[in-house]
């Protein structure tokens, strides 16, 4: 049989055994201690204002970052086309041609067309020579009848003179003797003279009244050509 503690009197009272009843109750008081400053400190942090809610930035789109563009450098518009010179053109007067003894020139056809930058006049004589002419430009389109004397005006600001020496219109030519074929230089076209072997051809014309005198052949013609 255990022997019983023996309980001794004196000494230091903390080396003392204590008995199983003050251990316990002494267990309890603390927990109880700890359990109500437990429910102190959540009653006390319940009372606290409530923590103001996180604020979250708004997100922030990132910046679009833009196509890279490929600079055009515009092409140049063409410069200004100049009008083309036309060469042989000017006031004359001209003249040249052959006279031949002992033979007449017969005027078979006139007739007038637009060209690029001139209109033309032409004077067609078959196989009749072309013999000495002269063409003269004036600054009307006035202009006086062979041999009458009569003074007449065409159509147009400026004239034109086309005469053939040792030449006839009236046996020969069967054709319309005023001509208006509305073109942009030469507005009329009259025969002014067919008089003692001198044939005249008159032309009213607009534009500068610049000309340029050609001979052609087979057929054989006299051709004047009238800026626009």
């Amino acid at each position: 049989m255990a022997s019983q503690p023996r309980y001794t009197t004196g000494g230091s009272p903390d080396l003392r055994p204590r008995p199983p009843l003050m251990v316990a109750g002494a267990i309890v008081l603390g927990g109880a201690v700890i359990a109500g400053s437990i429910l102190l400190g959540t009653y006390i942090g319940s009372q606290r204002a409530p923590a103001a809610p996180a604020v979250t930035a708004p997100a922030t789109a990132a910046p679009a970052t833009a196509a890279p563009t490929t600079a055009t450098t515009p092409t140049p518009a063409p410069p200004p086309t100049a009008p083309v010179a036309l060469a042989g053109f000017g006031a004359g007067p001209y003249a040249g041609g052959t006279a031949i003894s002992g033979q007449l020139t017969s005027v078979g056809a006139v007739r007038a067309a637009a060209q690029t930058g001139y209109d033309r006049f032409v004077i067609d004589l078959g196989q009749s020579p072309l013999q000495q002419y002269e063409v003269r430009t004036q600054a009307t389109s006035r202009f006086t009848l062979d041999p009458k004397g009569e003074v007449v005006t065409l159509r147009g600001a400026r004239g034109v003179l086309v005469v053939l020496h040792n030449a006839t219109n009236h046996d020969s030519y069967s054709g319309p003797t005023d001509i208006r074929p509305g073109l942009p230089a030469i507005k009329e076209a009259r025969i002014v003279g067919d008089f003692e072997g001198i044939v005249s051809w008159a032309l009213g014309v607009d534009g500068p009244g610049f000309v340029r005198v050609t001979t052609l052949t087979n057929p054989n013609r006299l051709v004047v050509d009238v800026r626009s």
